[in-house]
């Protein structure tokens, strides 16, 4: 699947990823391609959604992806130390409001107020 998933068009990525991202159970490396996709249309359900995705994941993506895909990130139910970290050094403001406003977040708020 991950082979066909690079040939298709961003739109079919999109909805595919939209669908995985609401299903329980999902290949983890299908989530995780399509996770690290540079189209938000595709990346963003699956980065805020998802809870397959792991914390490697999620932090290689905060360090090399657009504020999207980190406002995104923000707005996972549970955020981890690791991302969080991440997201104060590499996010913008609507990026910081998105993630102290997250009811996972405590720790992003903590580490906010230390910068």
């Amino acid at each position: 699947m991950c082979r066909l998933v690079d040939e298709i068009e961003t739109s079919a990525r999109a909805t595919y990823g939209q669908r995985l991202a609401d299903m329980g159970k999902a290949p983890k490396k299908l989530v995780r391609t399509l996770a690290s996709d540079d189209s938000i249309e595709v990346a963003g359900p699956l980065l805020s959604q998802c809870e397959q995705i792991d914390e490697a994941t999620l932090v290689e993506n905060a360090k090399t992806k657009s504020q999207d895909h980190l406002l995104a990130i923000s707005r996972r139910y549970s955020i981890g130390e690791a991302v969080t970290d991440v997201l104060v050094e590499r996010g913008d403001q609507k990026v910081a409001l998105s993630a102290a406003g997250n009811p996972g977040g405590e720790v992003f708020r903590v580490r906010l107020l230390d910068h």
